[in-house]
């Protein structure tokens, strides 16, 4: 089942010197319970694409065209205060920095609790639902945890509370924009760990972006490239480590750290082969 669709999506943002476009006719799907990783380097429109889904964009931005549309419906053509009732709700977002995701001057239990507060009617049982969540995270006494502040936490506990505020209320998909990449290697594993697992028991669909091809071959079910705000391939997870075919996505999985051979890559050409440096080099 298809639950987000992006149609011809474009977005620019304007700036000094005129506008910069930072997503071009971009076009995907995601399908209910799947992983889709969106890989590619930094600037080629991976978050904005995500900022325009949960309609979060910088003031200096506009979309310029295309749909997004989720269960059917163009959320881009809803009004603010109907957008409020989805986001967080229907469709959550893990933000890349927990430290700066989280409100420093309000306690974890205030900030996962105004979630309940803003899309439920009824509050009965919400400590005692919020305490259970942080237990299934693997969280140790979460009573006392639910009391303390971000800047009293470490990076990968301030992490578990911002995927516990996502997950909170059972969303439709979870939006996961870098969640590993401030942690270390220990406790990456067990972030990526807790994401399959949760998204598993709650049926969610995941949107994960991501620079580390070792995370996009834990998680993802499917794997879109993106350059330049464009799309330039989108296959199956198996497929696309097995049989890349454009030139950037060759490009992106041989810049792996396993396969760097002491010369940056400059060229590729269709039989594999490599020239860096004047210096040719066989993949």
């Amino acid at each position: 089942m298809e639950l987000l669709k992006i149609k011809n999506l474009s977005v620019s943002f304007k700036v000094a010197c005129g506008r910069v476009h930072a997503v071009n006719d971009l076009s995907f799907s995601l399908q209910k319970g799947k992983c889709l990783a969106i890989v590619g380097e930094s600037g080629s429109g991976k978050s904005v694409t995500a900022l325009s889904i949960m309609r979060i964009l910088e003031t200096n931005a506009s979309v310029d065209g295309g749909q997004i549309l989720f269960e059917g419906r163009n959320i881009l053509a809803v009004k603010e205060k109907e957008m409020q009732s989805i986001r967080g709700k229907q469709i959550s977002m893990i933000f890349q920095d927990p430290m700066t995701a989280l409100n420093p001057s309000y306690t974890v239990y205030r900030q996962i609790a105004e979630l309940y507060k803003l899309h439920r009617k009824a509050a009965e049982n919400v400590k005692q639902e919020i305490t259970e969540l942080l237990g299934r995270l693997h969280i140790p006494n979460p009573e006392l945890i639910l009391k303390k502040y971000p800047f009293e936490l470490s990076g990968g506990m301030c992490q578990r509370i911002v995927i516990a505020m996502a997950f909170a209320l059972k969303p439709d998909i979870i939006i996961a924009d870098e969640p590993t990449t401030a942690l270390d290697v220990s406790t990456q594993a067990e972030i990526l760990k807790l994401l399959k697992e949760l998204s598993e028991d709650t049926g969610s669909a995941v949107l994960l972006i991501t620079h580390d091809m070792g995370v996009v071959a834990e998680m993802a079910d499917e794997v879109m490239v993106m350059y330049n705000g464009r799309r330039v391939e989108k296959k199956e997870a198996e497929e696309f480590f097995r049989n890349p075919e454009h030139p950037y996505t060759k490009g992106l999985l041989r810049a792996r750290p396993e396969n760097f051979n002491g010369r940056f890559i400059t060229m590729s050409d269709e039989r594999g082969e490599i020239k860096s440096g004047g210096t040719k080099y066989t993949s």
